[in-house]
């Protein structure tokens, strides 16, 4: 006699015309009974997936072959991403397999489909995150140069993982190392704060008196071994400077561009008083500084600086004007005219809001009329300078 309820058994149907057929019986699902709503570590292993066929009664369909597919969070399937890309059922009906290990955050899919009936599959989702926290970088604000009595820009950190995942949620404490080696945080704008969902946290320096060099210190609150070190350098104050009035702009193809940075900027002879225009002697000393009050866009960006000096000698006087450029060497180099050969002086890594700049100091070789022109250059190739007034000198 047949056993209906084995699902190894046949099943013999009858139809109308009297004809006897021999069927199997039909798999009624596949279903996940483990493994369900894992979070894995990026670098981890997921959890054993498991997966039961039964047929339509419900017992458990022993040697049924399985396949197995992954798809990545962006819609793109994914070969060797499994432990097994195919099974065969135990006799409880069970297969398994597993996500493996990954560097690639997001949701992946794993779908588990029957060899003799693919209308029968079933699919689970696994989300990827950020391992454990293994590092602290500066990604904004590192190693600025500060005149005294000025609050720094923005230092920003960031915290991730191995495989360089932000790491959100993790607390962060600040302290401040002064020049003469004492530890503090009253000088921060911040002492601790959590890191954000793209693994940042921000404190900054505020406005400090003594010269000398800094060190800014961020600390995983969880594990003293991941910290960094930013050096923040403070020098003497910035001296009172003549008004240069607003600059100019042009952007990377030579066109006018709108600005609202302004710019301070002087010559002091010997020890006499900064001024916009002095007049005097070959062997004289001078010190040539400027500020620039940067454009509240371009604020935190990093930037060239730019210096540049016109010279027309005093005699004879059809003689051309020559233009200079300064790079980071302080020597001057002839400059064509053409804004993409203009080379750097420094660079800066984050603008702050108010940026002092010491120019030129020492003896000039030659007499003539000079003008001074300074600014910065932005990485999409904008620079902005003292374009409507400019520093001048006369030497003798």
């Amino acid at each position: 006699m047949w056993n209906l309820n084995d699902s190894n058994s046949w099943l013999l149907i009858f139809i109308s015309w009297g004809l006897l057929f021999l069927v199997a019986p039909v798999n009624a699902a596949i279903t996940v009974t483990a493994g369900s709503g894992q979070q894995v570590p990026a670098g981890s292993p997921s959890a054993d997936i498991f997966f039961k066929v039964t047929d339509a009664t419900g017992n458990p369909n022993t040697s049924t072959t399985v396949n197995f597919s992954l798809i990545d969070p962006a819609g793109n399937p994914v070969s060797n991403g499994l432990s097994t890309s195919s099974a065969s059922t135990s006799n409880n009906g069970l297969v398994s397999t597993r996500l493996n290990p990954t560097s690639k955050l997001g949701n992946y899919t794993i779908t588990a489909t029957l060899v003799s009936d693919t209308t029968q599959f079933t699919g689970i989702n696994v989300v990827v995150v950020a391992g454990l926290p293994a590092k602290l970088t500066v990604t904004e604000g590192g190693e600025q140069t500060l005149p005294a009595g000025q609050s720094s820009a923005n230092i920003r950190f960031k915290l991730t993982d191995a495989f360089n995942n932000a790491v959100a949620g993790q607390v962060i404490h600040f302290t401040l190392r002064n020049p003469s080696g004492e530890m503090g945080n009253d000088k921060l704008f911040l002492t601790e704060a959590t890191t954000d969902i793209n693994g940042q946290v921000t404190t900054r320096v505020e406005a400090l008196k003594t010269e000398g060099s800094y060190l800014v210190m961020a600390t995983l609150a969880t594990d003293e071994t991941i910290s960094i070190q930013v050096p923040v350098q403070i020098v003497e104050p910035i001296p009172q400077l003549p008004n240069l009035g607003f600059g100019m702009a042009f952007d990377a193809n030579g066109a006018v561009a709108e600005t609202t940075a302004s710019f301070n900027g002087g010559t002091k002879v010997n020890d006499g008083e900064f001024n916009q225009e002095v007049v005097f002697n070959l062997n004289d000393s001078i010190s040539v500084q400027g500020v620039i009050n940067v454009d509240s866009r371009h604020i935190g960006q990093a930037a060239d600086i730019i210096i540049v000096a016109s010279h027309n000698p005093i005699v004879p006087f059809n003689t051309q004007q020559i233009f200079y450029m300064f790079s980071s060497s302080n020597l001057p180099e002839v400059w064509d005219g053409n804004l993409a050969h203009l080379v750097a002086f420094s660079r800066v890594n984050n603008l702050p809001k108010k940026l002092p700049l010491n120019l030129y100091g020492g003896k000039v070789g030659s007499p003539g009329l000079y003008q001074g022109y300074f600014g910065y250059r932005l990485d999409n190739g904008l620079i902005v300078f003292n374009g409507n007034q400019t520093i001048n000198l006369r030497v003798k």
